[in-house]
């Protein structure tokens, strides 16, 4: 039994993950806490595949090692990649500026049946988001939405996405500002 609360976390400004694979990730044996928090601005996590998380996939925002929290990050690219079979959502965001989802993949995820109405699924967006992109992203199958949009959201911009969730909710807007 993996015993970690996370694979992996980036908190310097710049950093680039390309190419790993990160599973079986058992977090919520510790804490509830995804395979990859990216904490920092200007990361790009691209081709890198997150597998069979017992919580999330990857999650990006603003916090600081004590918990609080700090100014939202600013220019994360996350470019073909897959976070798949997690067991509560696949990408979690909030408090970001200038963040871009491009050809990625959250299918399969909430697999431990949380409550769909709480933040599981192919991903979910709350907090305060600006100035975001979604481009050709997949989410298939999650037993929750697919895509979650929830919080203030300004100037997002949504291209060539895909959700399909059977008996479920496929994208879900609950408070958005969009300009």
């Amino acid at each position: 039994i993996a015993y970690r609360t996370q694979m992996l976390v980036v908190r310097v400004p710049g950093t680039r993950v390309r190419g790993f694979t990160f599973q079986y990730n058992n977090s919520t044996a510790v804490i509830s806490t995804p395979s990859v928090s990216l904490a920092a601005d200007d990361i790009v996590f691209e081709n890198n595949d997150v597998l069979w998380s017992d919580w999330g996939g990857v999650y990006f925002y603003a916090r600081t090692q004590g918990g609080g929290l700090r100014p939202p990050v600013r220019n994360v690219l996350l470019l073909n990649n897959r976070f798949n079979h997690c067991g509560n959502n696949g990408i979690l965001h909030s408090l970001g500026y200038q963040c871009r989802l491009i050809g990625n993949d959250t299918s399969f995820n909430n697999w431990r049946r949380f409550d769909p109405g709480w933040h599981a699924g192919g991903f979910k967006f709350f907090g305060l988001i600006q100035d975001l992109r979604i481009n050709q992203h997949t989410a298939r199958r999650n037993d929750a939405a697919g895509l979650w949009f929830d919080g203030v959201d300004y100037r997002q911009r949504l291209f060539q996405n895909e959700s399909a969730v059977p008996g479920s909710l496929g994208t879900t807007v609950t408070e958005s500002v969009a300009e």
